[in-house]
């Protein structure tokens, strides 16, 4: 009904001597076969779509430059 909330974290090695670092947080909501009727005071999508979105925090870092940061949101619809 209302979604899901799920955590992450990603370490990476990029390139020589450098590495990306990730952390932040995905809300997905699914309405699978059967699914997508109205519901009071729910989300309610139409059946078989996908809606996840991404907020995180990200640094890049290597030996020829300051740390680079940036944060994130980043939308998916599938169906």
């Amino acid at each position: 009904g209302g979604g899901e909330f799920t955590p992450f974290g990603r370490w990476s090695r990029e390139g020589l001597g450098g590495h990306r670092l990730n952390a932040g947080t995905r809300w997905s909501v699914l309405n699978g076969p059967g699914e997508g009727r109205a519901r009071p005071g729910r989300l309610t999508l139409p059946r078989g779509l996908r809606l996840m979105v991404d907020v995180f925090a990200e640094q890049f870092a290597d030996a020829a430059r300051p740390p680079a940061r940036r944060l994130v949101l980043l939308g998916r619809i599938g169906f």
